[in-house]
């Protein structure tokens, strides 16, 4: 019997897509790519209700299709990323493997079973999964690369920049992706929709604003070039908390963790990579923003328990799902590049 408001899932599944159509207007793939990567991609979101019957959750199938929404385009992007230094092939099969073996049954057992698996173990909050959509995908990211090894030439920046009216579109389209997928996590409109669907976008938009401040005040000629990792980056730090926290705690949530993020991607530090920059961005990005719910979530944060004992849980949770992702994402990333047979090197997000 289904446990959600199918109306409400379906809804939400059809804002999600914004997270590939934005990457799509800010870095369109090579045309010989697109095909490879949106077959991968729909391989990783079909993925979704296989493991929900092997995982033994109640059919809802409302539910899985926005799962599936979501998964299918958080594989698009990594496949994107990857798609003009190992072609399309490999993009593809990057997209499918990742979405397939490692995030599809990482998201269920996060989302799909509630309480989640990890807050019955660590009593770790993770309301929107973020640990399987970043930090996860951020753990292929960094395996990969040190599997493939250091591109030759300069660092992974993409040349030139999208025009301010796209990147400006994309960051809309990610703040929309957000908002319709945390607000669609939920399952039902409850009391707490308004503030879910508030902080989802606002952090989106947020972490993009956070980001063009750090880029000017780091003296990028195009400061608007890595907006966009800055809304996945917002989205990040208030994914796990997003009805708990306060307009001021995800303001802090948001600043805090796009600041790190963001100068971790934008110094420019001998011997390391562009793509391995932003792979741990993203795990800081949520790290930060899991320690500041867990500090100032309304009910159980620092405030109202006296406890530390949530932020201990949620570093624990990142580094339990960092340890679990590494040697599939190890396989997957061998499977690839043997694929794909040729120099491996990131395409996106652009980081100037």
């Amino acid at each position: 019997m289904s446990s959600s408001d199918a109306v409400l899932q379906l809804s939400c599944a059809v804002l999600v897509l914004g997270l590939p159509l934005g990457v799509a207007v800010v870095a369109p793939p090579p045309r010989s790519a697109l095909l490879p990567i949106v077959t991968g991609s729909a391989a990783a979101a079909l993925a979704v209700p296989a493991w929900a019957v092997v995982l033994g959750l109640s059919p809802d199938p409302a539910a899985r299709l926005l799962d599936a929404a979501l998964l299918g385009g958080v594989a698009f992007v990594l496949g994107r990323a990857a798609a003009a230094r190992i072609g399309g092939i490999g993009a593809g099969v990057l997209a499918a493997l990742t979405g397939a073996v490692l995030l599809a049954p990482l998201l269920l057992v996060l989302v799909g079973i509630v309480p989640g698996v990890l807050q019955q173990a660590l009593g770790a909050v993770d309301f929107a999964g973020v640990l399987a959509t970043h930090v996860a995908v951020a753990v292929t990211v960094g395996v990969m690369q040190a599997l493939a090894g250091r591109p030759p030439g300069p660092s992974g920046a993409n040349p030139g920049s999208p025009a301010p009216a796209r990147t400006a579109l994309a960051v809309v389209l990610v703040a929309v992706a957000a908002t319709g997928w945390m607000l669609g996590a939920e399952r039902l409109v409850t009391d707490a929709s308004g503030r879910i669907a508030l902080n989802a976008g606002s952090c989106a938009l947020l972490g993009a604003a956070v980001w063009l401040i750090i880029a000017v005040l780091a003296g990028r000629e195009r400061p608007a070039g890595g907006a966009v990792l800055g809304a996945l980056l917002g989205w990040g730090a208030v994914g796990a908390g997003a009805p708990y926290l306060s307009p001021m705690a995800v303001a802090a949530a948001v600043a805090l963790g796009v600041s790190a993020g963001a100068a971790i991607v934008l110094r420019r530090r001998a011997g390391a990579s562009a793509s391995g920059r932003t792979a741990v961005a993203m795990i800081v990005a949520v790290t930060i923003g899991g320690v500041v719910t867990a500090l100032l979530a309304d009910g159980f944060g620092l405030a109202a328990t006296g406890s530390i004992a949530g932020v201990i849980a949620h570093i624990g949770a990142v580094l339990a799902i960092s340890a679990l992702a590494a040697p599939l994402a190890a396989i997957i990333s061998a499977v690839t590049l043997l694929v794909s047979r040729r120099p491996f090197r990131w395409a996106i997000p652009d980081s100037n």
